[in-house]
C-alpha cells in the first residue's frame, strides 16, 4: 500500500511541478517561496506516509482542501474497502 502511495505521489503533476521548479532553481532560473513552501509540505505528507498510510488517509478524506493533499489527490483507488473506515463508504 505505501508503495503504491508513494509511486501515486510521484507520478502525479504536482509533484512533477516540484520537481522541475527545483530543477529551474538550482539552473538559475530563480525559485518562489510558494514553491519552497510547496517542497515542505510534500515532505510532511511523505514523513506521514512513511509513518502509517493511515495518516494519508485521514489527509485526502478530511473535509478541507490542503496542500498536503496534493500528489495524494485520487489515491483512494488504492485503499480496501474497511481498511480504515470500519466499512462505511
Amino acid at each position: 500500500l505505501q508503495m503504491n502511495l508513494y509511486r501515486h505521489f510521484l507520478s502525479s503533476k504536482e509533484a512533477q511541478a516540484m520537481i522541475h521548479a527545483e530543477e529551474k532553481k538550482k539552473s538559475g532560473g530563480g525559485g518562489s517561496k510558494a514553491s519552497s513552501c510547496r517542497v515542505l509540505s510534500a515532505i510532511t505528507a511523505l514523513k506521514k506516509l512513511c509513518n502509517h498510510p493511515k495518516l494519508i488517509y485521514d489527509v485526502v478524506n478530511s473535509c478541507s482542501d490542503t496542500s498536503e493533499q496534493a500528489g495524494f489527490k485520487d489515491c483512494g483507488q488504492f485503499f480496501p474497502p474497511g481498511l480504515f473506515d470500519n466499512g462505511r463508504i
